[in-house]
């Protein structure tokens, strides 16, 4: 019905009809086992029942298990490129945001026009990237191309890091139901910075808890290049890693983190050794080096402080993931939830997870010598993560909650911090949709094949229903906007006939990259210390249903005893007619 459909059948253009498919199969499952999430019955504790040893031998199921996980993130990943190139014909004029990134990437370029509505608060790590884009074709197809590598990366961090603690087949699922969400996909097709660092969010996370389930790894030594990229890509990764290093500390204890002193100091240093050129050009710029954060938390639309919290638990947990995913998310939270209660009641809580020294005390104890770092696995032992921590009491429920808690705590950092969008916690949705693919698989014991067969099916469905929504449903308004801003832009700057040029109008951005010349808003343009030079031409746009413009009196007041002509546009775009005052 979605896709015949193309949205237009459902309210809101919201695919809301699988949530009542969704959620009966949840109950279904969950009424099929009694152990609790984390085990099956006859698997014990950890990886299920889908890679136990059965006819053919453990070794022949296991590559079978990770030749069709692999498949299944191909079909995603094709399933991705497809979709993100349908989208394209729907919104074929760059955004708002996307235009700021772009102007910036294109002023790097050999004889690039100015950056309009660029700031030094924002990361240059996608500009950069963007502009080797342009080097290559300088067209805003480059430019998205940039950012479907980032998603193609990002979902295959996600398979690569929930086959770890899932399996597999299993992680190919967590990769579709995050392709499936509405979040997702509306900002996928986009030249942003959200998805790639979401994927780098998560390596972050997995390299926490690798280094709290394997004593002897050396993880935390990995994540200073993982948090530095992920900082110039995004700077407000900074209030997900606060997130992530609360929720580490709560699940974990700090306890558990003192015994890695070491590696978390030498980690700190080459993180703020890595940011000195940050702190350098926002000591130069605003006075002290975390200025540049402050000012970009400043730029937040929030009306009061909180707002962005407030949005969150009422879009939570639908409009972050569509309706099939919202189920499989809060079964990732109710996973979590029952993992806290197993711990709490077997005093985990009270007994952190081994740390270096210990480990190797035990070790010592128990082979009478101390395992090296290399040291090599008795023959058929299994040398991944999970064997590693399968026989350490708690270890997975702790994971579980750290996941959760990391998940829970992002929306009320950053909604606290700034304002809401669903872009900025994408790594929740990642984290409990791997909590909640894991939670069905248990519930449903036996019928586990079948279960996420049928999720796989709906989670199918769901990418072609969202696709639907997102291309008629929420892209149809920006394009509206640009089917007025696009032409006016291409107006003025034929006019400009090659000259320098600067226009004053409310949609800055696109207005810059469309014309090529530099592009202030009014409030800015009275600001400005002294009028532009004379071989400068500049234009005054005003919109008939625009936005941060004055009215005509205002505008003349602007101009006022200087030559000028006043001619107008029309358009058939949502902002309808255009006024324009020329400079002469």
């Amino acid at each position: 019905m979605l896709a015949v459909g193309a949205g237009g059948w459902l309210p809101g253009w919201q695919p809301w009809p699988l949530l009542l498919l969704a959620a009966p199969l949840l109950w279904w499952g969950r009424d099929a086992a009694g152990a609790p999430p984390g085990r099956t019955p006859g698997t014990g504790r950890g990886r299920l029942a889908d890679t136990a040893t059965a006819r053919g031998g453990r070794a022949g199921l296991r590559l079978s298990d990770r030749w069709l996980g692999a498949v299944g993130l191909g079909t995603v990943l094709s399933l991705t490129v497809a979709v993100w190139a349908a989208l394209q014909d729907h919104e074929p004029w760059i955004g708002h945001e996307e235009a700021v990134y772009a102007n910036k990437a294109r002023s790097w370029t050999a004889d690039g026009p100015p950056d309009a509505g660029w700031g030094p608060y924002r990361p240059p790590g996608l500009p950069l990237l963007g502009t080797i884009a342009l080097r290559v074709h300088p067209d805003v197809g480059a430019l998205r191309t940039v950012t479907l590598l980032l998603a193609l990366l990002t979902l295959t961090i996600v398979w690569l890091v929930a086959a770890r603690w899932t399996t597999p087949v299993r992680a190919a699922l967590v990769t579709l139901l995050v392709l499936s969400g509405l979040g997702f996909l509306r900002r996928m097709p986009e030249f942003l910075t959200d998805i790639g660092a979401t994927g780098l969010l998560l390596l972050v996370v997995y390299l926490v808890t690798r280094a709290q389930e394997r004593p002897e790894s050396r993880a935390l030594l990995l994540l200073p290049p993982v948090v530095l990229a992920a900082f110039y890509l995004r700077y407000g990764v900074v209030g997900n890693l606060c997130a992530i290093g609360l929720a580490a500390l709560l699940a974990y204890g700090p306890r558990a983190w003192a015994a890695r002193a070491r590696d978390l100091a030498v980690a700190a240093g080459l993180v703020l050794l890595g940011l000195l050129p940050h702190f350098m050009q926002a000591t130069a710029l605003t006075g002290w080096p975390l200025g540049l954060i402050t000012w970009a938390t400043s730029q937040a639309e929030r009306s009061f402080i909180g707002d962005g919290l407030l949005y969150y638990l009422a879009i939570f947990p639908y409009r972050l993931a569509g309706d099939l995913g919202a189920v499989v998310m809060v079964a990732g939270l109710a996973a979590a939830v029952g993992a806290a209660r197993r711990l709490r009641a077997a005093g985990a809580w009270r007994r952190p997870p081994l740390g270096r020294d210990r480990s190797r005390r035990a070790a010592r104890s128990e082979t009478g010598r101390p395992p090296g770092p290399g040291q090599r696995s008795e023959p058929g032992q299994r040398s991944d993560d999970r064997s590693a921590v399968k026989n350490r009491p708690g270890v997975e429920d702790r994971r579980q909650v750290f996941l959760a808690a990391t998940a829970v705590l992002l929306p009320v950092v950053l909604g606290t911090a700034t304002d809401g969008e669903p872009r900025f916690v994408y790594l929740s949705v990642v984290l409990l949709t791997i909590l909640g693919v894991q939670a069905l698989a248990t519930w449903a014991g036996d019928r586990r094949r079948a279960v996420l067969a049928g999720v796989a099916g709906m989670a199918a469905l769901t990418v072609l229903g969202t696709a639907q929504v997102v291309a008629h449903g929420a892209m149809p308004g920006p394009t509206g906007q640009n089917r007025s801003t696009v032409p006016v832009a291409r107006a003025v700057a034929a006019e400009a006939d090659g000259r320098p040029c600067l226009v004053v109008t409310g949609y800055v951005p696109e207005t810059g990259w469309y014309s090529g010349c530099d592009a202030v808003t009014y409030r800015q343009y009275r600001r400005l210390p002294e009028r532009p030079p004379a071989d400068r031409v500049v234009h005054f746009v005003r919109y008939e249903r625009g936005r941060l413009q004055p009215d005509a009196e205002g505008v003349a007041r602007l101009t006022e005893g200087l030559p000028s002509r006043t001619w107008r546009l029309p358009t058939d775009g949502s902002l309808g007619i255009a006024t324009i005052v020329t400079l002469r």
